[in-house]
């Protein structure tokens, strides 16, 4: 060998050594900057609580059976079993506490982060390049909704795990078609559509990748190899069908107002440019007005459409495959959104980077499996200069991504539940060591614990007492506390607007109105019964001047509801100018004596009831009573809330 082969043979080796050398280096940062994400995600969940529907799903879960009729029930129009089977066991087993419901969030978004990684390395990606692949889906701004509120995510953030899983099963059995892989990927794909319907778009990302990686050829042998792979297309097309009987079964509310076409055309672009394209780079357009958003959007779309034309001169056909599926994923899962979703919040819900933080990895995993089909670069081009663009882009995707997460949190729902919870106790803790027999008023918490929208679910019963031992609500013989909207307790009294005592009125003179398809009428001792017909019966109660909306208290003496169990309860409607303009009144009974403990409804007998329900204005009430069925009432008083 000559000297200068040798100098040559000794250089390739040093410069492969430096190169081995610069990938760990790459590797290790890539690891540290997923363990500072982790660690700065954990200090965000420890700053917020249960926010909105988390409190009506961990009700309905503490309070039903755990069964296939409890895991299949319509959940505001989705049927979703999967999610509903780890909110039972938070409520359950894990005592519905904050830390338990932490720990699982936590526990998904590293799984997701891993097999990021793992999906990556399978789809040809160098170890390096997969863990950066993964600190960039760690990274990525639209995970935040879903990393700060429990609900979305068991919804979003488990789909996304299994949706990698499905991914990775499926390249499995594409290498080695053995039946195992196949079955796993098919639970898999099944087990991310339980969490959330809209996962069944991760099978396009499945066909893409199979005809990209694994089909030769013109379009036509793509197609035909892609038959010839009809085991998993069964497998998998026999899953969505499941999934879709099962919603279409139960469901009562997915599409039942599509938008206008013209709109269902444009979201999937609002989506792409308001959505998917800012969060990739740190931003977050939800709280930005409007025509800033519009503008930082547009901005974003024709970055994206320059960068997807110099990558597909750069690097030819065959890597024009990764964007292809993104794109088309994200379209047809914008379709889904725009369908279900369109009617309640607009073009807004392209903002909601909830509804697609499930889909945060397609761009960094698909992108770091298509190193592999990059040209080499020219032999004699400086490394550095080689890698300068690549690192500054690497370089201020991190940045933007933790200065956006940092700047996204603050705003998230979680963080003022957090906020409202640590006021009210506070003042409660004070309220109570002034007056130790008082008790709380069990009235609608402020917006930033639950909207008003949940009904009895966003009283304070339902709401502020998971983690909390030892509230006691609505003891009508002893002083009480009211909560205002910020969270402050402090000390109230009720002013009674209407008294109605009906041990000396005859029952069926209650009001101008009369009743209603009642069967019988009498008098029981201390006040006065009514007994349905065949058909449900009403009894109206008519104030003498119509009440302006605000919270009120109705005090009810001497209840008794013959009604069964199998049976609806008594129901309670305020009205308007008629009595067909009604809406129902939603409460939670605390009722005396003691041991009748905590009620859903009106049923049994109750020495006396403080009904405390959500806001509403009336000019008179109505009891409604079931077919066959008995209401008894001594007294009736109904009070408004003041500050003593």
């Amino acid at each position: 060998m000559s000297f200068r082969n040798e100098q040559s043979t000794n250089s390739q080796e040093a410069s492969g050594r430096e190169r081995t050398a610069s990938f760990d280096r790459s590797q290790t940062l890539a690891v540290g900057v997923i363990v500072v994400a982790f660690i700065s995600t954990a200090w965000i969940q420890s700053r917020g609580w249960f926010y909105s529907d988390d409190f009506y799903n961990l009700t309905e879960a503490q309070r039903r059976a755990f069964g296939w009729d409890y895991l299949t029930r319509d959940l505001f129009g989705h049927v979703v079993p999967g999610f509903m089977a780890q909110v039972w066991l938070v409520a359950n087993p894990g005592g519905a506490r904050y830390d338990v419901a932490m720990a699982s969030m936590l526990a998904t978004y590293l799984a997701m982060i891993v097999l990021s990684r793992v999906v990556a390395t399978k789809l040809g990606a160098p170890k390096t390049v997969a863990w950066w692949a993964a600190a960039l889906t760690a990274l990525n701004v639209a995970l935040v909704p879903s990393l700060t509120w429990w609900a979305a995510s068991l919804n979003y953030l488990s789909s996304a795990v299994f949706g990698l899983l499905f991914v990775w099963g499926h390249l499995c059995w594409l290498d080695k078609r053995k039946s195992r892989y196949l079955l796993g990927a098919t639970v898999s794909f099944w087990l991310a559509m339980s969490m959330s319907e809209g996962a069944v778009v991760v099978l396009i990302a499945a066909v893409g990748i199979s005809a990209w990686q694994y089909c030769e050829g013109d379009f036509r042998d793509r197609a035909l190899a892609l038959v010839k792979m009809w085991p998993a297309w069964l497998a998998y097309g026999l899953a969505v069908l499941a999934v879709g009987a099962l919603v279409l079964g139960q469901s009562e509310g997915f599409g039942a107002d599509p938008p206008d076409p013209a709109n269902l055309l444009m979201f999937p672009c609002v989506l792409l440019a308001q959505g998917y394209l800012p969060s990739l780079v740190g931003l977050s357009l939800g709280s930005i007005e409007s025509n800033v958003a519009a503008m930082i959007g547009l901005v974003c779309l024709l970055g994206a459409a320059l960068g997807i034309r110099l990558w597909i001169r750069r690097t030819g056909p065959r890597c024009w495959w990764p964007i292809a599926i993104v794109v088309c994923t994200l379209v047809v899962r914008s379709l889904f959104v725009a369908w279900a979703r369109f009617d309640p919040l607009g073009f807004f819900a392209a903002r909601d980077q909830r509804y697609f933080s499930d889909l945060v990895w397609l761009g960094p995993v698909l992108i770091a499996g298509a190193w592999n089909y990059l040209p080499a670069p020219a032999p004699q081009t400086k490394r550095i200069t080689r890698f300068e663009p690549a690192v500054l882009a690497l370089g201020i995707a991190v940045v933007t991504g933790l200065i956006g997460q940092a700047a996204e949190a603050p705003n998230m729902g979680p963080m003022g539940a957090k906020t409202y919870r640590d006021r009210f106790m506070g003042s409660y803790r004070m309220a109570i060591a002034e007056e130790p027999d008082a008790t709380m008023l069990d009235i609608a918490a402020g917006e930033d614990l639950a909207p008003a929208l949940l009904a009895r679910y966003s009283l304070l019963s339902r709401t502020i007492t998971f983690g909390v031992d030892g509230l006691e609500f609505n003891n009508p013989d002893g002083p009480l506390l009211g909560v205002d909207p910020s969270g402050l307790v402090g000390p109230v009294k009720l002013e009674p607007r209407a008294v109605l005592d009906l041990s000396t009125l005859d029952p069926n003179a209650v009001t101008l109105e009369s009743v209603v398809n009642v069967d019988t009428a009498g008098t029981a001792t201390g006040g006065a019964c009514w007994t349905a017909g065949e058909s449900t019966a009403s009894v109206v109660l008519v104030f003498e001047e119509p009440l302006a909306k605000d919270t009120y208290v109705l005090d009810l003496v001497g209840v008794q509801a013959s009604t069964s169990w199998s049976e609806r309860p008594p129901m309670i409607y305020a009205y308007g100018e008629s009595t067909s303009d009604r809406s129902r009144l939603d409460f939670v009974v605390h009722s005396k004596p003691a041991g009748h403990g905590r009620d859903r409804d009106l049923r049994g007998s109750h020495d006396r009831v403080l009904l405390t329900p959500t806001p509403f204005g009336a000019s008179g009430l109505i009891f409604e009573i079931s077919p066959r069925q008995e209401l008894c009432l001594a007294s009736l008083t109904l009070s408004q809330i003041v500050a003593r």
